[in-house]
């Protein structure tokens, strides 16, 4: 049996914790959610298996965003699990679509 060596892995970032996301559907089927200041963020969509299915970056504003690129015919009903990710936060939140 051969085993891999033992890396020590250092993170130099740290992420606010105190920063939560409602996310939901609107009247347009666009996927909306509010967000509390203005910068460049990584948005990914993941399914309940942990699959990527969505991945952009997205200058997000202060209050009211809407991902209005997000075609939620295309990914069928379930629970998916958004992920923000900036330089100064790490943030994930449950939808569904039914």
């Amino acid at each position: 049996i051969n085993y891999s060596n033992i890396e020590k892995v250092v993170f130099n970032k740290s992420y606010t914790t105190d920063f939560t996301v409602n996310v939901y559907m609107n009247a347009n089927n666009d996927l909306q959610f509010v967000y509390d200041e203005n910068e460049l963020t990584l948005v990914n969509i993941f399914d309940s298996k942990g699959s990527l299915l969505y991945s952009q970056n997205i200058q997000l504003n202060k209050g009211d965003n809407i991902l209005s690129n997000f075609n939620s015919d295309k990914f069928g009903k379930g629970v998916y699990l958004i992920r923000f990710y900036s330089d100064k936060r790490n943030v994930a939140a449950k939808f569904e679509l039914k």
